[in-house]
């Protein structure tokens, strides 16, 4: 029986289209990748969360927004994540700063490629409160964070 799942898997395999294939190849890519990002963040390896948010960088998702979507929101959660974990070892706020910025914008790009994806505007909000604390004593900078 196991042999007949893997021919069957194969042939199906075998008989899509290459751009179904590719997008096969790249979500499965990407979900190894978030698995590595959620290991990341647990254990506080800040240098590979700047590593991992590259490389999803580096997958190809043209013609699949709901993947490009959910790609662009790892990318956003491994640099906030980056960010928060950042706030527990001391780091500069000008870096701190930079890797919410860059999430931020992670995110927007999340939910413009799929406007029903809520979790990316969850995850900017929580990004928006990190910037809000850098700003705590900055009535100026925490103003223009409101607006």
């Amino acid at each position: 029986m196991k042999h007949m799942l893997v021919l069957y898997y194969c042939v199906t395999i075998a008989v899509l289209p290459t751009s179904t294939r590719t997008q096969m190849r790249a979500h499965d890519t990407a979900a190894a990748i978030v698995i590595d990002i959620q290991r990341a963040d647990y254990q506080g390896d800040r240098p590979a969360l700047a590593r991992l948010h590259a490389e999803l960088a580096m997958i190809d998702v043209a013609g699949n927004a709901k993947l490009q979507s959910r790609i662009h929101y790892w990318q956003g959660f491994a640099m906030w994540r980056r960010a928060i974990n950042g706030f527990n070892v001391n780091t500069d706020t000008g870096e701190l700063q930079a890797d919410i910025r860059v999430a931020l914008s992670a995110f927007a790009a999340s939910r413009a490629a799929d406007p029903n994806f809520t979790d990316a505007d969850v995850a900017a909000l929580g990004c928006l409160q990190n910037l809000m604390f850098i700003y705590r004593n900055d009535q100026v900078r925490a103003g223009e964070v409101v607006q």
